[in-house]
């Protein structure tokens, strides 16, 4: 609709409003498939003296310069440390 309505002779004003933005996260169907022996890598905040245990549990690996565990993803499937991957992460390891 124009800003102008020549029929009526007036204009008109709109606005945009967000209520909300908010990330979306992929269904289970789009992530892309891990295969078991990929290692990946898993970011653990500091203080997570749980989460660490577990990681180390799961024959991984601590990386100190980029501050993350890379472990065999069939190690963690299923895991809270499955919700921990950081699939972006561009600097690879090898156990």
């Amino acid at each position: 609709m124009p800003p102008y309505d020549e029929a009526s002779r007036t204009r008109i004003k709109t606005v945009e409003l967000n209520v909300e933005k908010k990330e979306l996260t992929p269904s289970r169907k789009k992530q892309q498939k891990i295969e078991d022996e990929t290692v990946v890598p898993v970011r653990i905040v500091y203080g997570e003296k749980q989460l660490g245990k577990m990681a180390r549990s799961a024959g991984g690996k601590w990386n100190p310069d980029v501050k993350l565990w890379y472990i065999q993803y069939g190690n963690i499937k299923g895991t809270e440390l499955e919700q921990h991957i950081i699939l972006d992460a561009t600097e690879k390891s090898k156990l």
